[in-house]
């Protein structure tokens, strides 16, 4: 079978004509490279920009299969990647105590993956993906806007990765107090059961 080999002397790219009509020289499609954007002498030539390579296996990290990600953030400064993954596809639209969510941070340094938050109660889903992702003075804020807006702190979940359990600790809203604040002193010379007393009075007393 005859072998067609061209050598692409004219560096041109010409999405114009079809395949098929492209003359000698030039060429339709290209991967892995990028036109130069320098003011130098080399303006407008191609160069080879480096692929990707797998650097963290998220199943083996969090000991589930299945699992995908939703949404990242890259925290430049540091050098982190942090994922959210989730084993719960979009035809599962009703709730199920064995998902498996995670919040996972990749060191790019050191090439180590650390999980920081994990439990079904963060209630991810590939349908909601996270777009709305935010850092700032390790506070990291998101929304899937399928739950309300959350927050971690990433110092504190990377020492623990059980520090947060439950929906109430990484909401942003917090629920407003049902009592009224009460405050007690002990009471001098009493003989009650319970020697206190309150220090909240009216004005009278």
């Amino acid at each position: 079978m005859a072998q067609a080999r061209n050598n692409f002397v004219q560096s041109k790219m010409n999405k114009d004509l079809d395949a098929r009509l492209l003359p000698g020289g030039e060429y339709r499609d290209a991967r892995n490279v990028q036109v130069s954007k320098s003011e130098g002498a080399n303006v407008g030539a191609l160069e080879n920009v480096l692929g990707n390579e797998p650097v963290l296996n998220i199943n083996t990290l969090t000991g589930t299969t299945d699992q995908k990600c939703i949404g990242q953030v890259v925290d430049d400064s540091n050098n982190f990647v942090y994922l959210f993954t989730t084993d719960r596809t979009a035809d599962k639209s009703s709730y199920s105590p064995t998902f498996k969510n995670f919040i996972i941070r990749y060191d790019a340094v050191n090439q180590i993956g650390l999980v920081l938050v994990k439990g079904n109660w963060l209630n991810f889903s590939s349908s909601k993906p996270i777009h709305g992702i935010n850092l700032l003075e390790g506070l990291l804020f998101w929304t899937d806007n399928r739950n309300q807006p959350r927050v971690i702190n990433v110092n504190l979940a990377a020492q623990d990765d059980n520090h947060y359990n439950s929906e109430d600790q990484i909401s942003v809203a917090k629920y407003n107090p049902y009592e009224s604040m009460q405050l007690w002193q002990e009471a001098a010379g009493s003989t009650d059961a319970v020697p206190y007393e309150t220090t909240m009075k009216d004005v009278t007393s």
